[in-house]
């Protein structure tokens, strides 16, 4: 009986580590597109004046400063994400069967969802990024939840609505700089408070493991 408690506490702890890595994985994460992407519309409304400094087309100064900014988000989360399998790896065997199906379906559920923000009516362009990767938070919230592989993580259900319901009153904003303005304080809000959140978190998890052995 004694070793079928102690088997139970390795796994608790096992899988308390695990939380604790992937927390805080989706914690940089959010933290990196938190500051990143709105600097990359603060690049493009400013292109004219930093690409005639810097000798540059505007259109060329755009695609460069997009391509770049773009590569080190998605860099930088397979870096964090990857980082964590392999740690994770080391406690639990690695399972491709288990690992993948949600990895892939968080990860397409992104692409669509920014790439279908440019779809969006004109009028509702300064809420578009609010839109999609408040839909991307809640959709990659319900694939956790419903695989259970990893735990259904708060973080992104919260960040999720706190994206949409902010985004509602901007949309009826008709002056299109405050919009823009708006939109992108609560981006950055959202992502680098939920980006906090979760690496506190991350923390919190470890340490009652740590007490719980």
């Amino acid at each position: 009986m004694e070793e079928v408690e102690k088997i139970g506490r390795v796994l608790k702890l096992v899988e308390r580590y695990e939380d604790y890595l992937f927390r805080k994985a989706w914690g940089m994460t959010f933290i990196i597109l938190g500051l990143l992407a709105p600097l990359n519309v603060l690049l493009i409304l400013k292109a004219q004046s930093i690409a005639n400094v810097l000798g540059m087309s505007v259109e060329g100064f755009i695609s460069l400063t997009s391509i770049m900014i773009a590569l080190t988000i998605v860099a930088a989360t397979i870096y964090f994400f990857t980082s964590a399998t392999i740690a994770a790896s080391r406690r639990r065997k690695f399972s491709f069967s288990r690992e993948m199906p949600h990895a892939f379906a968080i990860s397409l559920i992104w692409l669509v969802c920014l790439n279908l923000a440019r779809f969006v009516p004109q009028r509702f362009a300064a809420v578009s990024w609010l839109w999609s990767a408040g839909c991307a938070s809640l959709l990659s919230y319900v694939v956790l939840w419903k695989m259970q592989v990893h735990k259904s993580f708060r973080e992104l259900l919260v960040t999720g609505l706190i994206l949409l319901s902010a985004s509602l009153p901007i949309a009826f904003l008709t002056e299109a700089m405050i919009a823009e303005t708006a939109s992108l304080i609560i981006f950055t809000v959202a992502f680098v408070s939920g980006g906090i959140y979760s690496i506190l978190m991350a923390s919190k998890v470890l340490g009652e493991g740590e007490e719980a052995a």
